[in-house]
């Protein structure tokens, strides 16, 4: 086996021809030392010469003469064998290179031959591409080097994957989601028997989104500054959800409009703009079944919240207000009015009735029609939301 300093120095250069050779050896990939590996020879000729891997969308590349070399993987590829690494391109051609080693859902346990992929120090995708990362096989690992390993807008879908593992990195950007786990396109095999640990999912849409998974374990999952819900559960069954947290998000912490048998253990989430837990049913048609709260902390960054008042009128001497969106119950406390220049903002009223989701009658005593101004409302640390007529 020949050894040369560099991929990239090898594709360049002009006595590139060595058939005679079953095997190269590479100490790097642009510079000795970040990103060595062993390529092998594919008996395959006559191909157009590639400038990297990435090229070919795959751990594979064609030298200067037209013969092909494959990645030697000893069950891992580097994300930094195939190029640079804030490329898209690589990580995607080092994704799809692992994900055809995997083997396909549908198997009862993960076979022999598990394929790991690591992202070793460094910042990923940073030239501004978004990468889903469709799992959808039996057994894949991916790892890196803790916070050190940094995905810049890379989101994971599990799709149906089974038996794989996620650890170790930092996922961040504004768009999509961290992870999703979820069923496969047929809706066949459901996200199952995987395990994410020591994951920092930072500023996403969504941190993680469960729809249509079961029998996941999550351990040091930290989901921050997520823009709308730290956490999304649409469908799922029987989650293991341990010493993690959801803070600081645009919504809520946790939100839940479905699925069974989750159970969050230490779980911190806090400082979220609307709820800490927002369990949610919008009809007798949806339900929220047997979900588990063991030493969770759910606390608000603020005790109120503002909503904008489009009226107030008469109710028989009280007030009946119509503000979007309200919230609210017969027989809550500590309601505010803001604002309208008519009403006492230090007074707090109680509710009377609530009509609908809009409108609603409060105790305070009927001075004018108002049309401006803001209902001052509590916020909850752990709220359920749905119709109890449904």
């Amino acid at each position: 086996m020949r050894q040369f300093p560099t991929l990239v120095g090898f594709l360049t250069s002009k006595s590139s021809n060595i058939t005679t050779d079953s095997e190269v050896e590479f100490q790097g990939y642009d510079s000795v030392g970040v990103g060595a590996s062993k390529w092998k020879h594919n008996n395959i000729t006559g191909q157009t010469p590639s400038q990297s891997p990435s090229d070919l969308d795959g751990a594979i590349f064609n030298d200067g003469d037209g013969n092909q070399w494959s990645l030697v993987t000893d069950g891992e590829i580097n994300v930094a064998q195939l190029g640079d690494i804030t490329q898209g391109a690589v990580v995607q051609a080092a994704w799809n290179a692992a994900i055809a080693l995997a083997s396909p859902i549908g198997g009862e346990y993960p076979s022999d031959e598990q394929i790991s992929l690591y992202f070793p120090s460094g910042r990923y995708n940073t030239d501004g591409v978004n990468l889903d990362l469709v799992v959808g096989v039996t057994g894949i690992g991916v790892r890196g080097d803790g916070n050190m390993s940094q995905l810049d807008n890379i989101s994971f879908e599990m799709a149906g994957a089974y038996g794989c593992t996620f650890k170790d990195f930092l996922m961040r950007g504004s768009a999509g989601y961290g992870i999703k786990s979820n069923t496969d396109l047929g809706g066949a095999n459901k996200s199952r028997q995987n395990e994410f640990s020591n994951l920092y999912i930072k500023g996403k849409t969504t941190g993680i989104i469960f729809d249509g998974s079961t029998w996941n374990r999550w351990t040091d999952v930290f989901v921050e500054d997520a823009i709308g819900n730290g956490i999304e559960v649409i469908e799922t069954s029987g989650e293991q959800i341990a010493n993690c947290y959801s803070i600081q998000s645009g919504l809520s912490g946790i939100y839940i409009a479905g699925g069974g048998e989750l159970k969050f253990v230490n779980f911190l989430t806090m400082s979220n703009a609307l709820y800490g837990v927002h369990l949610y049913a919008d009809d007798a048609s949806s339900s929220v079944l047997e979900h588990y709260f063991d030493n969770v902390t759910a606390t608000r960054q603020q005790l109120t919240r503002m909503t904008a008042i489009t009226s107030i009128i008469n109710s028989g001497g009280n007030i009946q207000v119509t503000s979007v969106g309200h919230k609210l119950a017969e027989g809550m406390i500590d309601i505010g009015i803001t604002g309208t220049g008519v009403y006492d903002a230090t007074e707090a009223y109680s509710v009377i009735s609530v009509i609908d989701n809009d409108t609603f009658v409060l105790d305070a005593a009927y001075t004018s029609d108002v049309a401006t101004g803001n209902i001052q409302l509590r916020n909850w640390d752990f709220f359920v939301d749905c119709d109890s007529t449904d």
